[in-house]
């Protein structure tokens, strides 16, 4: 929602050895909106079955056609980077054709990259109102449940693009992998720490050996790659020429 996902721009905005262009396809910049609409194949496929799955979300809550159709294919065009046309009605108009020429220039002054960050104009809800006031679905039909499972339903879009953008840059296990290079980290700096322990010059085990190991093995894979690193500076320069 804030645009504070890791994507490659913002790392880069942290450390500039950071490419912050697209891995996949080459484009700047990496940012969350980016994220959403990248044109590569894997990140197309994964967005056509997202999208399909919303639209099924807004058959599921009863939402008349002429206002699903209406907001899929505003996102539609957000994501194509095509012009997004405000709904033309023929006479005679209906009250909630009204109100959703009001609630699409409500979203359009929100901006529609936010519709996929959750933030939905409030005006949406008047219309769904005036839909289920004439057909009365069922009392579990509310404005206000249209309108939560609608915000849910759109951060479950958006994440999905996310975690097909990680699957593709870490591995389809990416969550897993990342435990694992954890994992071997922690075995690594365990037999460092051991195996230096009276081998090297005591000026340099008071920078390998100033943390307890009980300590030491808490710390995160980037701080025991950075341990381990100077481990191996440090194995070096002790280690006798030939």
């Amino acid at each position: 929602m804030n645009d504070l996902l890791p994507t490659l721009r913002r790392q880069q905005t942290m450390d500039n050895k950071t490419d912050g262009r697209c891995f996949e396809c080459g484009q700047l910049w990496e940012d969350t909106n980016h994220v959403l609409r990248c044109p590569c194949e894997t990140r197309s496929t994964t967005r056509t079955e997202a999208l399909k799955t919303f639209r099924q979300h807004l058959c599921k809550q009863h939402t008349p056609d002429v206002m699903a159709t209406l907001i899929y294919d505003s996102m539609l065009s957000w994501l194509d980077r095509t012009r997004i046309a405000p709904p033309t009605w023929q006479p005679p108009l209906e009250p909630i054709m009204t109100q959703l020429t009001t609630a699409f220039d409500s979203q359009r002054k929100i901006g529609w990259d936010q519709f996929f960050r959750g933030r939905i104009a409030k005006d949406w809800k008047h219309a769904i109102w005036t839909y289920y006031q004439e057909w009365q679905p069922g009392n579990s039909c509310t404005p206000d449940q249209w309108m939560c499972t609608t915000i849910d339903a759109a951060w479950k879009l958006a994440m999905t693009l996310w975690r097909q953008c990680n699957a593709a840059l870490h591995g389809k296990n990416s969550a897993l992998t990342l435990e694992a290079q954890c994992k071997e980290a922690v075995t690594k700096a365990t037999t460092v720490y051991n195996d230096t322990i009276g081998n090297i010059l005591p000026s340099d085990s008071l920078i390998i050996h100033r943390a307890h190991i009980a300590d030491i093995l808490t710390w995160t894979k980037q701080h025991l790659d950075a341990y381990l690193a100077t481990a191996e500076v440090i194995c070096e320069w002790n280690t006798e020429p030939g």
